[in-house]
């Protein structure tokens, strides 16, 4: 596309030059290569960013300087609040919190849930802006309970920590929830919501051996309704 712009004469008749700098699903690298572009001559825009908890850790590091640059910047973050006070930074990905939760929240309104469960995984920004939107959204006062659980060591391929899960399984057991929004990612990540009993809730444990939702849907008990 680069060859082709530049062929009809470039950007008011200067031509354009690509940069790619790979973050490596590192924050720290994250951070560094948004740096480099920022402190480029002539720097047109920024395209990138698809991981909202490493998008929140650049502009905690670096928003200041993203928006006084005035660059527009193209990112695929879902978690808004993260750059809604900067003018020149857009999302080509829908709000966790002002588009996704408030229409998860009227279906299960619609649904006529009594009692809701949620069940994340820890430090994820997307999985958080789900959580804590749900606290604050009209079926607030139907979340029974709210886990959100850790990985048993920092690599994001790691599987939920045993201990962390059987304390969250236990608690929903408990509550007897009636339906679950589960939001804790395998690889790649995903996000279910389904119908549940407390009958099923101890095959939750097969999550530390998923590879896709698939496997999760026929892990599970026939008995439960699945809704995506």
């Amino acid at each position: 596309e680069r060859d082709k712009i530049n062929a009809r004469g470039g950007i008011h008749g200067r031509p354009v030059e690509l940069i790619i700098l790979d973050g490596r699903r590192d924050a720290k690298q994250t951070i560094a290569n948004v740096r480099s572009a920022l402190e480029t001559p002539h720097l047109l825009a920024m395209v990138g960013l698809t991981s909202s908890t490493r998008g929140k850790a650049v502009f905690s590091a670096l928003g200041k300087e993203i928006g006084a640059s005035g660059v527009p910047f193209i990112s695929h973050i879902s978690v808004s609040d993260i750059f809604q006070s900067h003018s020149n930074v857009y999302s080509t990905r829908p709000s966790q919190e002002a588009e996704r939760v408030p229409a998860m929240a009227a279906f299960l309104a619609e649904l006529g849930v009594g009692s809701v469960g949620f069940l994340g995984r820890s430090n994820a920004a997307y999985i958080d802006a789900i959580g804590d939107g749900l606290k604050e959204s009209s079926i607030a006062g139907r979340l029974v309970a709210d886990h959100r659980v850790p990985l048993e060591s920092d690599d994001r391929r790691a599987p939920l920590d045993d201990a962390a899960l059987d304390r969250a399984i236990a608690d929903l057991k408990e509550k007897k929830a009636e339906l679950l929004v589960l939001a804790v990612g395998t690889n790649p990540l995903f996000l279910c919501v389904f119908m549940c009993s407390a009958m099923i809730l101890p095959t939750l444990k097969t999550l530390r051996k998923l590879s896709s939702v698939v496997l999760l849907c026929r892990s599970l008990s026939s008995n439960v309704r699945w809704i995506f």
